[in-house]
């Protein structure tokens, strides 16, 4: 069943549900619908640019550009320099999306600008199907909005919200920086499905009344866009022991999620990196050793299916190709399947050569991890000596650690202790400005 399908069906049957609720404003489904029709009937250009932070109007533009059948493109305001939009909005003076695109993020790009990754709207219908389907979602349940809709983690839980007649809570930056007035949010919006990323599961971990006995428990935590650490899955099932809690993962370029796994506490009780489970039913996952012979060891994860993105507007890039019908993408991501499962070990693009030895920056932070630091981010500086910076570390012996398991060269030169790391827009480790700070 197509999105646009579903949520006319939910303003027909139930048009006084709320579908969306922010801090200062909500709309019911019959609401949603009818200023979305009447909005489409002004879009007269080949794409739409929505450029606003978490206003409910804007999902009225997002679902306006979608019966209109052009593509929409989410700015978030409160986190989009205005010289960034206008480079964005410049992309399309040269270039169109092809029909049947359904939306166009912007990610980082490697050459400083940012990419457009194009969502056909058959992966976000697929994506949708799929992710009902896995984890047996039910209609009219309540989801929390906490990524930016420039960020694709919200597709997650405002789109698949919206086709199962749910409401969606969105969280402003304005309660992210008061933890006060974001205790109290949550405890009056009580959610059934909570989405972010795990970092901003550990920053309410950090208050105190963040417990099932002051909010009332989600039935599912979502977690996806970054690794989930058992600890932060301990944590989770000490304080809400009744919720499920899953792993998931997937690029902007796969539409979202391609792989999911419910994280039982016994997976959790030990530090060993969790599964980030099994590939969604349309998707089929490659291990790609290119021309190493081990084909036991991490490879590329290569994704193939409908899930995959066109491409990057007005860019032409190798990641992308076309296999027996099917599209396809390279991750970039470093990873390997056990049991029918993805384990997702680092990052291709993050392996630096060190006096000729080749070494993956992850394998060091892993290391780092297990050796008492809560985290670690390793970068290479550009005299090309290593420097870790670690985060929380409950132990002293580090170096000893380090020189336990690790090669000499692949040992870092400096240990940096940081009280936080500097994040990106979207809640990742900033490892560019942990590079200048080094």
């Amino acid at each position: 069943m197509l999105l646009l399908d579903r949520i006319a069906y939910w303003a027909m049957v139930a048009p006084g549900r709320r579908a969306i609720v922010s801090p200062d404003e909500h709309l019911s489904y019959g609401e949603l619908w009818q200023q979305s029709a009447e909005r489409s009937q002004q879009l007269h250009d080949p794409f739409l640019a929505v450029i606003g932070h978490k206003s409910p109007d804007m999902v009225v533009s997002f679902i306006a550009a979608l019966i209109a059948d052009i593509p929409f493109v989410p700015i978030d305001s409160e986190l989009t320099p205005i010289a960034r939009q206008e480079r964005i909005l410049h992309t399309f003076e040269e270039h169109l999306a092809p029909p049947g695109t359904a939306y166009i993020i912007f990610t980082s790009g490697s050459t400083g600008d940012p990419k457009g990754v194009m969502v056909p709207r058959e992966a976000l219908d697929a994506f949708i199907d799929s992710t009902i389907t896995v984890h047996d979602l039910p209609s009219a349940e309540r989801w929390l909005n906490v990524a930016p809709w420039s960020f694709d983690l919200s597709v997650l839980d405002t789109w698949v919200g919206l086709a199962t007649g749910g409401t969606v809570v969105t969280v402003s930056r304005s309660l992210l920086d008061n933890p006060g007035a974001l205790q109290q949010f949550l405890e009056l919006n009580p959610v059934d499905n909570w989405v972010s990323t795990p970092t901003f599961a550990d920053y309410c971990l950090s208050l105190a009344r963040f417990t099932s006995t002051e909010i009332q428990p989600p039935r599912r935590f979502f977690f996806c866009g970054e690794v989930l650490r058992p600890s932060t899955v301990r944590a989770l099932y000490e304080r809400f022991p009744d919720s499920l809690v899953y792993n998931m993962y997937g690029p902007t370029e796969a539409c979202c999620a391609v792989t999911s796994t419910l994280v039982t506490p016994k997976m959790a009780s030990s530090n060993l990196p969790l599964s980030c489970g099994k590939p969604y039913p349309t998707i089929d996952i490659v291990i790609d050793h290119g021309d190493d012979t081990r084909p036991y060891d991490p490879g590329e994860v290569m994704l193939m299916g409908p899930q995959v993105a066109w491409g990057y507007l007005g860019t032409q890039s190798d990641k992308f190709a076309v296999q027996n019908g099917r599209r396809s993408y390279r991750t970039g991501d470093l990873g390997y399947i056990a049991h029918g499962e993805l384990q997702v070990c680092g990052r291709i693009d993050r392996q630096v050569k060190v006096h000729g030895y080749r070494v993956e920056l992850a394998e060091i932070e892993r290391t780092i991890r297990g050796a008492g630091a809560y985290d670690a981010a390793v970068v290479q500086m550009p005299d090309g000596s290593l420097t870790a910076f670690v985060r929380q570390v409950t132990g002293s012996k580090i170096r000893d650690r380090l020189r336990h398991e690790l090669p000499s060269y692949m040992i870092p030169k400096r240990i940096v202790r940081l009280d936080d790391f500097p994040r990106t827009a979207n809640g990742k480790v900033d490892l560019l400005a942990l590079k200048k700070m080094g």
